[in-house]
């Protein structure tokens, strides 16, 4: 399975919703959400984390900006009756919005998507409600290099993700050295 691309966009002239990732003298047409295409094409250098969608008959491959998007993509896809294009771009949307629309129960929002009706907008939403608790689902900013490097220490250190993730909001890790800021890192998750 392909899990990551590291290469230059280029136009897939063919169809609109993919790109050509020239990688090695080899262009690897990938599905991408509309704001990543706006974002990657006519830059020299791009990487993609991908999702490989192995069908019987036919093998796609789905590219997203950070791990954080490709994650919130495979949550929507594990709901059943969520395929791999209705997941991407649903996942495209602000993700405030989409926070909201689960929260409130909106399924107005996500039948304005093809292929999604009242039934399964209400499954959707029924079945995000839980995974949403995870705070870090719909925080898909990038972290510097800093605030990884402080992430990346918390996570070796044995802690969860979420949780590492959650602490970090919480504290202004740019203003701290590394070290200060594991440090205050290790003290808030070891109280929480």
């Amino acid at each position: 399975m392909i899990g990551y691309l590291h290469g230059k966009p280029v136009s897939d002239q063919s169809d609109p919703t993919r790109i050509l990732l020239i990688t090695a003298g080899v262009g690897y047409s990938v599905s991408v959400s509309l704001s990543t295409q706006s974002k990657i094409l006519g830059q020299d250098d791009s990487e993609l984390y991908i999702y490989t969608h192995v069908r019987e008959d036919q093998l796609d491959l789905y590219g997203f900006l950070t791990p954080q998007a490709k994650r919130l993509f495979l949550t929507l896809l594990s709901v059943s009756g969520v395929g791999p294009k209705t997941a991407l771009a649903i996942s495209d949307a602000q993700h405030m919005q989409l926070d909201v629309a689960v929260r409130t129960g909106n399924t107005q929002f996500f039948t304005q998507y093809p292929r999604v009706g009242k039934a399964l907008a209400q499954k959707i939403i029924i079945e995000l409600k839980t995974k949403l608790k995870d705070p870090t689902l719909l925080n898909l900013a990038d972290r510097n290099t800093h605030e990884q490097e402080v992430f990346d220490a918390l996570t070796a250190l044995g802690f969860q993700e979420t949780h590492v993730s959650s602490v970090l909001q919480l504290i202004e890790v740019n203003t701290l050295s590394l070290q200060d800021a594991i440090k205050v890192g290790l003290k808030r998750l070891r109280t929480a």
